[in-house]
């Protein structure tokens, strides 16, 4: 009988533990520890999170804009936490360093995690939240918010007017759009509107690739048989070479500007105002706080039955796989045994997004 095969250490996981790291630091309790800091009062000793420029200088401007100090909060936090890719180089690193010299400045994020975000109306509910604020609930029964208090969103009304003030400032969902199309073949779909399943090469691949290391822990688990990584290491080749084809100059940069709004948006709905004027769930236990208010709205509005859980676990998961794809070294100087490392290293990663996804689209990965 063959020995059950373990998980040899190699030099690929520095790489891999500085995503899952920076994925951690750009996490929702570090975000939150982070701009409750920045938030409180200047003579108390948390405020040492100030924001560059502002120390010790309240960061309670007389206007009471809460909104552009959170903004600002966001940018500092995520510029500090979101690692860029030359700090993930290391002399036996297996990173992609021509991919490190085209474009210093890549970090590691991906619009994919956004991407669902988005798929799970994020987005879409902070729109309709600060439209609550902008006119008056419509009394018609056409309006699922027309039975809400709308007066309990009277302390947030500043912080939401000054959201919609600031829409030229955001990305657009348009632009949005463009970014998740030429990245990955993807579309998200307007409010109201069903997730639907991609054909597209990147959608393809990825999805072999996800099969593919399935197959691969059913015969890694069977002590009879040396479960085989060269299926794997060619999957990860294609996926490595399409996500490389849609990298430009400004990859990073976008990332990295649209995650910060979508950790805003988070933010808000996590606003004791937003949570007392939407009929949230109390008994759900939500891992992030503002996943209440997001499964609330998309009930009320009828945009999706599935919670937000599992759009949150689709992001953060298919984020950390595609950054360990994309700037790992799978060109022809990869072997398998780099392969075998990456499927059981991601183990938790890639079976919690076969999992999510089935929970989402309604249908199993291997039908898609």
């Amino acid at each position: 009988m063959i020995s059950p095969t373990s998980s040899a250490t190699s030099s690929d996981q520095h790489l891999w533990k500085i995503i899952r790291d920076t994925s951690a630091r750009l996490g929702w309790s570090a975000y939150v520890q982070f701009i409750d800091e920045v938030m409180s009062p200047v003579d108390t000793p948390r405020n040492s999170a100030a924001l560059p420029g502002t120390a010790n200088a309240g960061l309670q401007p007389p206007n009471g804009d809460t909104y552009f100090i959170l903004k600002g909060a966001t940018e500092t936090f995520v510029a500090r936490n979101c690692a860029g890719l030359t700090a993930a180089i290391t002399d036996d690193s297996t990173a992609d360093t021509d991919v490190v010299q085209r474009s210093p400045q890549l970090y590691l994020v991906e619009m994919f995690w956004c991407y669902w975000h988005e798929v799970g109306m994020l987005a879409a509910t902070v729109d309709r939240l600060a439209q609550c604020v902008q006119e008056p609930v419509g009394n018609s029964g056409t309006d699922a918010l027309a039975a809400l208090r709308t007066e309990a969103l009277l302390p947030a009304r500043d912080l939401l007017l000054s959201y919609l003030q600031d829409v030229a400032s955001r990305l657009s969902f348009v632009q949005r759009q463009t970014e998740y199309k030429r990245q990955y073949g993807l579309l998200a779909p307007s409010p109201g509107e069903k997730p639907f399943v991609s054909h597209l090469r990147f959608s393809r691949a990825f999805s072999k690739l996800l099969l593919c290391c399935a197959e691969f822990y059913k015969e890694l688990d069977n002590s009879t048989i040396v479960a085989d990584g060269l299926p794997v290491l060619y999957l990860l080749q294609e996926v490595h070479f399409i996500l490389a084809e849609s990298m430009e100059y400004h990859y990073g940069e976008i990332a990295r500007r649209a995650r910060q709004e979508m950790l805003v948006r988070q933010w808000i709905l996590d606003r004791p105002e937003v949570r007392a004027f939407l009929p949230r769930r109390i008994m759900v236990p939500y891992p992030e706080r503002w996943m209440g208010s997001a499964d609330a709205m998309n009930a009320l509005l009828g945009w999706t039955d599935t919670s937000t859980f599992f759009y949150r676990r689709l992001a953060v998961f298919g984020e950390r796989l595609l950054l360990s794809i994309r700037f790992g070294r799978w060109d022809e100087g990869a072997d398998m045994e780099s392969a075998r490392n990456w499927a059981m290293y991601w183990r938790p990663e890639i079976l919690g997004y076969l999992h999510a996804y089935r929970a989402v689209m309604k249908v199993d990965l291997s039908a898609a």
